[in-house]
């Protein structure tokens, strides 16, 4: 549980946990009220508003620096201003446009539904609890991918305003209009971790669920040849016959434990269907703001493609903007991949835990009660939009491959008829 509170501090001061750190298991302490210090009121305000106030005010001095450049511009009108630079400045602006928009929108609106988050948090925390959930199998690897991606997404940052410094020699007007959006979009990118981050718990309970299940198949398996256990006369050939005797007292010591620790069928479906209604918690609050996230990174992987394809046009193309876009394409493409399958591993888990639990109410005749919260059902991660598993990213490939053919076409045509289309 320490690992799971240390993560979130990070997209905590992102912006993305608008939470006070008392709404944490660590640090929740036994308190009056009357102990707490107008200080820590202080930090606790501090900690739930600053990070998405102060990155919405880089987006809006952005977009007023923006507007000020462009006043005081030799041609003040923006579209005879992006018709004179071509296609390549035009993309360049609209992306960072997504940038500044997804960024802001996606923390004011947590922000904004920070006490849905917290009953959301309170829930996950208490499920977690109720599972006896201590480790995941899947944290390790998933701490790895967001260092390296942290890392890499930092060296970026610093590579791109070293650049615009050495080799350009741009303003810093220009410097902080270019730099700025794309460095809170690529922190923005941490917003798929967090998604990632609810999902392997879910899938690290339904993992739980699943071996719990397999212990009640083993204690049945063990009781089921009682039934038709021999008969006096058949004792002497009973002794003789070792393998079977060893169905019976093979590893005891282990089974006791096991009985020890399994719960009964109706604590399994219970605890069954509180995933299952976290999950839907999870799909109802964060589905809008992953269907942003995702099309975001969409966006960006279509750009990057089409400035691969732009660079290489110029005369003297630039070989470590090229690598740095291609790995920008290789990126995302794993951060849409991560959550999707993530996705799907959670509706195929859920469905074998559906199945097996079926399959031992039906055979120990259990009547499942009438309750919306006591269903077996399978667990699907969706948004208005679309189900959270593989199968977006067919269609996912189709819109990338369809924008980056238009927007290769529309540059070759303006870099025939605008001679700085492509500089």
């Amino acid at each position: 549980m320490a690992s799971t509170t240390s993560f979130l501090y990070f997209p905590q001061a992102l912006g993305y946990v608008p939470l006070s750190p008392e709404n944490f298991p660590l640090n929740k302490t036994k308190n009056k009220k009357s102990d707490i210090s107008n200080f820590r009121k202080i930090r606790n305000l501090c900690v739930q508003f600053l990070p998405p106030l102060l990155y919405s005010f880089l987006a809006l001095s952005v977009v007023l620096t923006f507007i000020y450049r462009n006043r005081n511009s030799s041609t003040p009108d923006l579209v005879s201003l992006l018709k004179q630079r071509g296609t390549y400045y035009f993309v360049l602006s609209f992306k960072a446009a997504c940038h500044l928009y997804c960024a802001t929108y996606i923390k004011l609106d947590m922000l904004y539904e920070r006490k849905k988050i917290a009953k959301f948090y309170a829930n996950f925390f208490a499920l977690l609890k109720d599972v006896r959930c201590q480790n995941n199998r899947y944290f390790s690897r998933f701490v790895a991918e967001f260092v390296i991606f942290i890392c890499t997404i930092t060296f970026w940052t610093l590579e791109m305003f070293y650049y615009m410094r050495t080799s350009i020699r741009a303003t810093p007007q220009y410097a902080y209009l270019v730099g700025v959006p794309a460095t809170l979009g690529y922190f923005h990118s941490t917003f798929t971790f967090l998604q990632a981050f609810f999902l392997i718990w879910y899938l690290e309970v339904l993992k739980l669920i699943q071996t719990r299940i397999q212990v009640q198949f083993e204690l049945r398996e063990i009781k089921k040849p009682c039934l038709n256990f021999p008969g006096i006369n058949d004792l002497q050939n009973l002794r003789e016959e070792k393998p079977y005797l060893d169905l019976y007292f093979k590893e005891e010591d282990t089974k006791s434990e096991m009985v020890a620790q399994a719960q009964d069928l109706q604590s399994l479906l219970l605890l069954y269907n509180k995933v299952r209604l976290q999950g839907k918690e999870f799909s109802k609050l964060f589905g809008c703001w992953i269907t942003l996230d995702i099309g975001h990174s969409v966006l960006r992987i279509i750009f990057s493609a089409y400035f691969i394809a732009s660079i290489i046009s110029k005369r003297d193309p630039s070989f470590s903007q090229i690598v740095q876009n291609f790995l920008t394409v290789l990126v995302y493409s794993y951060l849409l991949y991560m959550v999707a399958k993530r996705g799907s591993q959670i509706d195929e888990e859920s469905r074998e835990v559906a199945k097996d639990l079926e399959y031992l109410l039906e055979m120990e005749k259990f009547h499942i009660p009438r309750d919306r919260n006591l269903q077996l059902e399978r667990i699907q991660i969706t948004t208005k939009f679309m189900n959270l598993d593989l199968r977006i990213l067919t269609p996912i490939l189709a819109t990338i491959t369809t924008n980056l053919l238009v927007l290769i076409q529309f540059h070759s045509s303006s870099a025939r008829s605008c001679p700085n289309g492509t500089d």
